[in-house]
């Protein structure tokens, strides 16, 4: 499997990314201080038959941190402009989700096929539950210190089920360890171009919707909103997966992806 890691500089920001495999080009965005390493399991069955390119969001993983207002659409964006990619099959999970269905919005001619998988829309109605944990989030990191608030987000319900495998959270651990905190200790400059929530309906290639079976009510009602809005799209259900169902049940989230990825690319 060959490999290469790369570095995407302009201005005064980087994007970190790595390229496996040969094919048709297929993007994998990351969830929410995460990054790249959680597609992992995802390598083996795709490298054959795509060009995957995975790459760490601004603010996470090996990219930079934000230091003036931006948008991950647009970084995603020029990132396949420095590729010479002009379409794209787009997988995200999670905050990658969010990002793939804006991106899809935002730019529908750079999109080739859709995954969106346990992720809630830009724009959608936050519940308390969601709105409770940024706060305290927020607080801890704040008045404890980044590691008190890594400990309390793995300790939360969103990866309650994951917590069943410790094999599983060893590597779970290993990447939210890695995560700088950076969104914990300053304001974001994030810019919201799109509302998934109120332009959901606008995408109009092939979508796969995916969620797993023990994720959050959130992430269920997100999914269910998407496919009633989604004129062409699939919903499958991971079975025994929580919240990160592609490291979670790797076999059935892999088949599915990959049977979707070769009806929309023959």
């Amino acid at each position: 499997m060959q490999r290469h890691t790369n570095i995407f500089q302009i201005n005064d920001f980087h994007i970190d990314y790595e390229i496996i495999g040969d094919g048709r080009p297929l993007i994998l965005i990351h969830g929410f201080g995460l990054d790249k390493r959680m597609w992992d399991d995802q390598l083996i069955i795709c490298y054959n038959n795509f060009q995957i390119i995975r790459y760490d969001a601004r603010g996470f993983g090996q990219s930079s941190n934000p230091s003036m207002p931006y948008a991950h659409t647009d970084d995603l964006k020029m990132l396949l402009d420095h590729l010479k990619i002009t379409q794209a099959n787009v997988v995200g999970l999670s905050m990658g989700g969010r990002i793939a269905l804006d991106f899809a919005i935002r730019y529908p001619d750079r999109i080739r096929s859709l995954v969106i998988a346990d992720a809630v829309p830009s724009g959608f109605p936050r519940t308390n539950e969601r709105a409770s944990l940024s706060q305290t989030l927020l607080d801890t990191a704040k008045k404890l210190g980044i590691s008190e608030a890594r400990k309390l987000w793995l300790e939360h319900s969103l990866f309650q089920n994951a917590r069943k495998s410790n094999v599983f959270m060893d590597k779970l651990r290993e990447i939210v360890e890695g995560y700088s905190g950076w969104h914990w200790l300053n304001d974001d400059p994030l810019l919201e171009t799109v509302n998934g929530f109120k332009e959901a309906d606008k995408v109009k290639k092939h979508v796969l919707l995916l969620v797993g079976e023990h994720d959050l009510y959130d992430y269920k009602s997100a999914a269910k909103f998407m496919k009633e809005s989604i004129t062409n799209s699939t919903s499958v259900t991971i079975s025994g997966a929580g919240h990160m169902s592609n490291m979670e049940n790797p076999e059935q989230f892999n088949e599915v992806l990959l049977n979707f990825l070769n009806s929309q690319n023959r």
